[in-house]
């Protein structure tokens, strides 16, 4: 009798442990936005459908970076729901997307932030760092970002040059979508989220022309006949010049075909 009632609560142990369920909600790179947390059959997870379906039409339609039919869910192969992320090590280019980790130091809305918990369904809970500790909670990974590793050429701290703006910055953060947050270099420290890595320059590296090869810190002349140096290399493969009247401004998007290097 005693083995028989054993069997049966081991049986009903296992029945409870087997309806936890999980549900991913993935982008059209296959990367995870959201994790839900269900009860139900470990195959379909229908509840945890739901929710993440419900969640699509509810919390993301109106989101522009996730257009219509861009988002869809699915059952993970493996469950690996946990409430502590574990650092990936991640190859060159993927540090936008890792896990972070309690205690890392993240950018939100344009402030600096730690990180102070997760809950079940993979959102955050952040506490500012700009001494008031205010704690905010439910924050999607995506609208974090990281501010360690590199991505597109690009690292944390590095000097850069704003095109939009000619000026320079350094890398302070880097978003979930490639794109960077940027901090000002002028003593005021300003944040600057959403810049495309297209408008931003490394100020080191070179670029081959038809004739030759262009590196920053050369001497150049333009079809102006004036001299300047060369202060950046731009994404798109035209260079950033510095002029050497003493007043270093910048001169963007210039076509390095169209430079002489003074020898």
């Amino acid at each position: 009798m005693r083995k028989l009632l054993l069997l049966g609560l081991l049986s009903v142990s296992g029945n409870l442990f087997a309806q936890s369920c999980y549900v991913n909600m993935v982008d059209n790179y296959n990367r995870i936005i959201r994790t839900f947390t269900a009860f139900g059959d470990q195959d379909s997870c229908i509840e945890g459908m739901k929710e993440c379906r419900k969640s699509i039409r509810l919390e993301y339609s109106r989101n522009p970076r996730y257009p219509n039919g861009s988002l869809d869910c699915v059952r993970p192969i493996r469950q690996t729901p946990t409430p502590t992320p574990t650092p990936i090590p991640a190859p060159s280019g993927m540090d936008a997307r890792r896990p972070v980790n309690f205690g890392e130091t993240v950018v939100f809305n344009n402030r600096f932030a730690t990180i102070a918990g997760i809950d079940m369904n993979g959102l955050y809970s952040i506490r500012s760092n700009d001494g008031w500790n205010t704690t905010t909670y439910s924050i999607r990974r995506d609208l974090l970002s990281v501010t360690s590793g590199c991505n597109i050429g690009l690292c944390i701290s590095e000097s850069v040059i704003d095109v939009m703006s000619s000026r320079l910055v350094k890398i302070a953060a880097i978003s979930f979508d490639d794109r960077f947050v940027t901090q000002s270099t002028d003593g005021w420290n300003t944040l600057l989220s959403n810049v495309e890595r297209n408008n931003l320059a490394s100020t080191k590296g070179c670029v081959q022309t038809h004739y030759n090869q262009i590196c920053v810190g050369q001497t150049v002349i333009n079809r102006m006949n004036r001299y300047y140096t060369v202060a950046g290399i731009q994404f798109n493969g035209n260079v950033v010049l510095r002029s050497t009247d003493g007043w270093n401004t910048y001169n963007v998007n210039v076509n390095p075909d169209e430079l002489v290097i003074t020898r």
